[in-house]
């Protein structure tokens, strides 16, 4: 009988693992158009990206206790970079918390991701709270951080990390090619960025299911 349990418990988790990569076959690429989303916020209200067509919109997803997010936050980096891109008042900043509940980096309400802005100092607009993972999954998003960037007209024009060296020394931060303030720079403008697609450093997001694969992508 246990046998029996433990085959169907494997089942179960190749089909959802199935499932979970068929959406990832549909990759969104630069010049796709970004998916709508309604998501609650940090604020207590309903952000959808939509609300902010015009704008050049900057998705970051996030985990907190990622030790590649740590390394940004910890060192002050990330804060400084959404800081310098939203000095540009037609440039919004939205961190995507997509954990599941009892996974790591999950937030039970919008006070809870409030606090992690004050504690952290982070300048974004809102933390965006992904309960279920739609939208990482509609993204394709699979790390934290991983980045996408959004032109004025709903077009993903960037998608991937943050910068160019895979590392979890913060010693490395000033010694990588940044991809984000450029690449919000050349959006803001009118061009492309380059590059417009990296791939995404970080860990795994860790999604309701409880399927990461590996917990460093």
């Amino acid at each position: 009988m246990m046998v029996l349990i433990e085959m169907s418990n494997r089942v179960v988790s190749l089909l959802i693992l199935f499932f979970l990569f068929a959406n990832y076959a549909y990759a969104l690429n630069p010049s796709s158009q970004a998916p709508n989303f309604k998501l609650l916020n940090s604020s207590g209200t309903y952000t959808k990206l939509s609300d902010y067509k015009g704008k050049v919109v900057v998705l970051e997803w996030f985990n907190e206790y990622c030790p590649f997010v740590t390394k940004y936050y910890h060192s002050g980096f990330m804060q400084y970079i959404q800081k310098e891109v939203k000095k540009d008042k037609d440039v919004v900043w939205l961190t995507i918390v997509s954990s599941g509940e009892n996974r790591q980096g999950y937030y039970h309400t919008p006070e809870e991701a409030q606090s992690r802005i004050k504690k952290l100092g982070m300048n974004v607009d809102h933390i965006l709270l992904d309960k279920k993972g739609d939208v990482a999954i509609s993204y394709d998003a699979k790390v934290t951080p991983h980045i996408y960037i959004i032109d004025r007209e709903g077009i993903i024009r960037y998608t991937g990390s943050v910068d160019s060296i895979n590392s979890l020394s913060i010693d490395h931060i000033n010694r990588a090619k940044n991809f984000i303030v450029s690449g919000v720079k050349s959006v803001v403008a009118g061009k492309k960025p380059h590059p417009s697609k990296t791939k995404p450093l970080g860990c795994m997001i860790k999604f309701r299911f409880g399927i990461e694969g590996t917990n460093i992508y």
